[in-house]
């Protein structure tokens, strides 16, 4: 092979290498400009899942209102609500700064009328009438013993 026919082929070589690297290029743009741009919303209809870490879920109805919110409290402990089909609350299940755990219940309008949770005596109940009156109180007393507490 003589010098002239190398350097032809070299020149070829260089050629193909000089067109396959400015494809590349045009290619990767392309694609960082397509990631670059559009909307991040990405819709699933089941996620599975060993683990996941979020620090406030949020389930909205047809409507957009949210009927279903999972977070953390002030004590860090966790919250649960839930909802009625017009976003009212209808059930909580949270933690108290006491580090206990309560239970409310709400009527149709979002007004609390049941309170489930413990006192320094034990476990208490608070019933709430339509306007927002306590009514009644459950619980037990220093010695022990089962109390209800007129109002």
């Amino acid at each position: 092979m003589t010098v002239e026919q190398r350097l032809e082929q070299l020149e070829k070589r260089n050629k193909r290498l000089t067109v396959a690297l400015t494809m590349m290029a045009v290619t990767i743009c392309a694609v960082v400009t397509m990631a670059a741009t559009g909307e991040k919303v990405s819709e699933f209809d089941i996620v599975t899942a060993q683990r996941i870490i979020v620090k406030d879920i949020r389930v909205e109805n047809d409507d957009g209102l949210g009927v279903v919110k999972i977070s953390a409290g002030a004590n860090r402990g966790g919250h649960l609500f839930l909802s009625n089909a017009t976003g009212r609350p209808m059930v909580g299940l949270l933690e108290l700064i006491t580090g206990s755990g309560a239970v409310t219940i709400y009527d149709h309008r979002g007004a609390e009328r049941l309170t489930l949770r413990e006192n320094e005596q034990g476990g208490y109940i608070k019933v709430k009438n339509k306007t927002g009156d306590v009514v009644a109180e459950i619980g037990a007393d220093e010695y022990g013993n089962g109390v209800v507490y007129p109002d």
